[in-house]
């Protein structure tokens, strides 16, 4: 009953009631209930992520930090809020992951806690870059539905949008984000979700090359909330990368960089936390050279630490972006080299175009040529217009014409659209595919018709 009450306290009254409510049933459990007591601890010490636990209290989670602590609930429910947290300041993307995959091990934490800390490795795996999160959301999915909870698969295609958005499956974020959206509604939770799904759609739609979109995602927040909340995070970042690609002042994107920073100050990782980029865009922009090299080693250092490709390819980028002029090619090479045969496709795409870019400048015109025609074919798998278009250029500017068709094939199919190909050569119907795969029949839609553009199908 506790378990369930801070749960439903915290979605319908707030964190601060839901902490002082876990606080209280903490204190009062009889000392024999060490596995109840553990599922309390861990539920309370997540509220460090809605900003009402002081972030020194992470340290209590260090102790947590052994997939083997446990095989009750309380103890997968700890494992679990340990890797979200750790992953956010120190850990490494293989310790989070190996956390994240232990909690969710066995089914026990989806059972007891299927729409709040058993979604959280999710987030873990996704940020990772790792393979293993479509078959968690997967799971996660089936297990909502088998307990017939709305709560659950609305979180989870919320956090499902994001996985896409860091793997660069735009267009199949821009389905499940507004559905979502409107299961969130269903239960009168929209306005608390705005904060993570518009901040998520806003940057979906800004790569997708639709600036207007993406601004009114962000003016759907009617009241920027004030707090270093996840939630808030994550829409302070999509400002940022609109602000970025809108050309606002460096002097104005200084200011916003560095009060998020202050705001943000908790979260380490530049995976989840990528304001320094934009300062050190912004100081570059404004020739303090010296003291963008030093925050773009600094990100550097970061990112490499965490270890996940997307995070480390987009480090290397900007410090190409402030390093010296024979550095330049040799950082975006290890870019490229990192990102390639990872999960991370549209940062991928990004660095294609930035070694193309910088072959270019190099005076090498012909072997720019092969990494923007992979550069344009990836971000027109990814659905990215606005890369796609940047890397176009810069192959017509090295005096090639891009191949009338982009990337096709079995290889160039997302996860989803490959399940959806499969089921469909199996004889099923589209309302099948939706039971089988948790999803609406319009999702089912998109993705057919994307398999059939990219396996060249006519009918």
């Amino acid at each position: 009953v506790a378990h369930v009450l801070v749960r439903l306290v915290l979605f319908t009254e707030g964190p601060a009631e839901a902490l002082a409510l876990a606080r209280r049933y903490r204190e009062d459990l009889p000392a024999e209930m060490e596995d109840a007591r553990l599922g309390i601890e861990a539920f309370e010490l997540s509220l460090i992520l809605f900003g009402v636990v002081d972030p020194a209290e992470s340290t209590r989670l260090e102790r947590f930090r052994n997939p083997r602590l446990g095989e009750g609930p309380g103890a997968k429910m700890a494992i679990a809020i340990a890797s979200v947290v750790w992953s956010q300041l120190d850990g490494s993307a293989d310790e989070c992951a190996r956390l994240a995959l232990a909690s969710l091990e066995g089914g026990v934490l989806l059972g007891a806690d299927p729409g709040y800390l058993g979604i959280g490795p999710i987030t873990v795996l996704a940020w990772a870059d790792r393979p293993e999160v479509t078959t968690a959301i997967d799971e996660a999915l089936a297990n909502a539905h088998k307990h017939g909870s709305l709560f659950a698969i609305s979180g989870l295609h919320m956090w499902q949008g994001g996985a896409n958005l860091r793997r660069g499956e735009l267009g199949e974020a821009e389905t499940v984000l507004p559905l979502a959206q409107s299961e969130f509604n269903l239960w009168s939770f929209g306005a608390g979700a705005g904060v993570y799904l518009n901040g998520f759609r806003a940057i979906v739609q800004l790569e997708r090359g639709d600036l207007a979109a993406a601004r009114a995602s962000l003016a759907a927040v009617t009241d920027h909330p004030d707090d270093a909340s996840d939630g808030t995070r994550f829409y302070d970042n999509a400002r940022l990368a609109v602000a970025a690609v809108e050309g606002i002042p460096p002097e104005q994107l200084l200011q916003m960089a560095e009060a998020h920073a202050t705001r943000h100050a908790r979260v380490l990782n530049p995976a989840h936390n990528p304001w320094r980029e934009y300062k050190i865009r912004a100081l570059a922009k404004l020739d303090r050279h010296e003291e963008a090299r030093e925050l773009a080693e600094e990100n550097l250092r970061l990112a490499r630490h965490w270890g996940a490709p997307g995070t480390v390819g987009a480090a290397v980028r900007a410090m190409a972006r402030v390093s010296d002029p024979g550095e330049t090619l040799p950082y975006i090479e290890e870019a490229a080299a990192v990102l390639d045969g990872s999960t991370a496709r549209l940062e991928q795409a990004k660095a294609l175009t930035a070694l193309g870019r910088a072959l270019r400048a190099a005076r090498r015109p012909t072997e720019a040529r092969e990494p923007l025609q992979r550069a344009i074919e990836l971000a027109e798998a990814c659905g990215s217009e606005r890369v796609r278009e940047i890397a176009r250029a810069e192959l017509a500017a090295s005096g090639a014409r891009p191949r009338r068709t982009a990337v096709s094939g079995i290889a160039s199919l997302t996860p989803s659209e490959d399940r959806v190909a499969r089921l469909a050569a199996e004889g099923m119907t589209n309302r099948e595919f939706a039971q089988e795969l948790f999803v609406t029949p319009k999702t089912v839609e998109v993705h057919l018709s994307n398999a059939y553009r990219k396996l060249e199908i006519r009918s």
